[in-house]
C-alpha cells in the first residue's frame, strides 16, 4: 500500500513538474516574442524618426541648400500646405511622448512623415521647375567668375560665351567630391590640350577649346573653397562664395540633390541662353572613365 501511494505521489510530482516546465517554457516563449516585438518596434521607430528629423528644421533640409531662393518660386498655397503638414508632424511626435509604444503609433507616425516628405518634395520640384524657366542671362546678370585657385575676376560672358560649360557643384568637405575631382581634372586637361592642338593646326584662333568648368561651391567660406581648389590644383573658374544667392539659385535651377553634381550646358556666343545637355554629367563621366561609351556631349 505504501509502495502504491509512493508511486502515485511520484507520478503526481512528475505531472506537476511537467506542467510547471511547460508553463515556464510558455512564459519564456511569450517573453521572447514580446522582446522581439518591442525590438522590432524600436528599430522601426528609429527609422521613421531618422526620416522625420530633416523635416523638422525650418526650412526642411531638402530646401535648406537653396537658401531663401526657393521661397521666391514656391506659391503661397504650397508653402502654407507644407507648414500645416509639418505642424501635424510636430503634434504627432508630442502626442507619442505620452503614449505607450505600439505598432499603431509607429505606423501612424510613418504615415504623417510620408505626407510631409511628399509635400516638401512637391514644393522643391515646383520651385525648381519655375526657377529653370528664368532666362540664363537674367539669372547670371553681371556676375563675375574667378580662377578657382585665385586671380582677377572675369565677366561670365567673356569666360563662358559660346562654350560647352560644365557647372560643377562640389565642396571640400565632401569625400565623393574629392574622389571625383581628379577625374574631372583629367577631362579638363585633355580637352584643353586638344584645343591647343586644334589651334596649332589652324582651328580656334586662340588655340583654346570651346570648353570651360564653372565651380559652384557648397563650402562654408571662401577660404575653405580656395583651400580645396589649391589642394586639387583646379585650373578652372569658380563662382565666388560672396555670390551665395546666385549659387543657391543655380542649385535650385538644376534641382541639385547631392554633390558632386555636374550639369552640362551649351551657351550661345553672348552667354544669353544656356541649353541643358545633361544633368548627369558626373555619372556619364564616371562611366567614360570606366571604359563605357562616352556621353554624346
Amino acid at each position: 500500500m505504501r509502495t502504491r501511494l509512493g508511486l502515485i505521489a511520484g507520478a503526481s510530482a512528475a505531472s506537476v513538474a511537467a506542467t510547471y516546465v511547460c508553463q515556464r517554457e510558455s512564459f519564456a516563449d511569450k517573453h521572447h516574442q514580446q522582446h522581439t516585438r518591442n525590438h522590432h518596434l524600436h528599430m522601426l521607430l528609429r527609422q521613421v524618426a531618422a526620416r522625420a528629423d530633416p523635416l523638422l528644421s525650418d526650412p526642411p533640409s531638402l530646401l535648406h541648400r537653396f537658401g531663401s531662393r526657393w521661397r521666391k518660386y514656391a506659391t503661397e498655397a504650397e508653402t502654407t500646405d507644407m507648414q500645416q503638414k509639418r505642424g501635424e508632424l510636430i503634434k504627432t511626435l508630442h502626442a507619442m511622448g505620452s503614449k505607450e509604444l505600439s505598432e499603431e503609433c509607429v505606423v501612424g507616425l510613418a504615415r504623417v512623415v510620408g505626407e510631409v516628405e511628399r509635400c516638401v518634395n512637391k514644393v522643391r520640384a515646383q520651385a525648381s521647375r519655375r526657377a529653370s524657366e528664368v532666362p540664363w542671362a537674367d539669372v547670371m546678370g553681371d556676375a563675375q567668375l574667378v580662377p578657382a585657385c585665385g586671380g582677377p575676376p572675369i565677366p561670365h560672358r567673356d569666360a563662358l560665351g559660346g562654350r560647352l560649360v560644365l557647372v560643377y557643384f562640389t565642396a571640400g568637405w565632401c569625400g565623393p567630391c574629392r574622389r571625383f575631382s581628379p577625374k574631372l581634372l583629367h577631362l579638363y586637361s585633355y580637352l584643353k590640350g586638344k584645343g591647343d592642338a586644334d589651334g596649332a593646326r589652324g582651328g580656334e584662333s586662340d588655340g583654346e577649346a570651346a570648353f570651360e568648368v564653372m565651380m559652384v561651391s557648397w563650402d562654408g567660406s571662401e577660404e575653405a573653397r580656395r583651400a580645396y581648389a589649391n589642394a586639387m590644383r583646379m585650373p578652372w573658374l569658380a563662382l565666388p562664395l560672396a555670390a551665395d544667392e546666385l549659387a543657391s539659385e543655380l542649385s535650385l535651377r538644376y534641382n541639385v540633390k547631392h554633390i558632386p553634381t555636374l550639369v552640362v550646358l551649351e551657351l550661345d556666343a553672348e552667354s544669353n541662353e544656356a541649353r541643358v545637355l545633361s544633368v548627369e554629367g558626373r555619372e556619364e563621366l564616371e562611366l567614360a572613365a570606366a571604359g563605357e561609351p562616352a556621353a554624346e556631349w
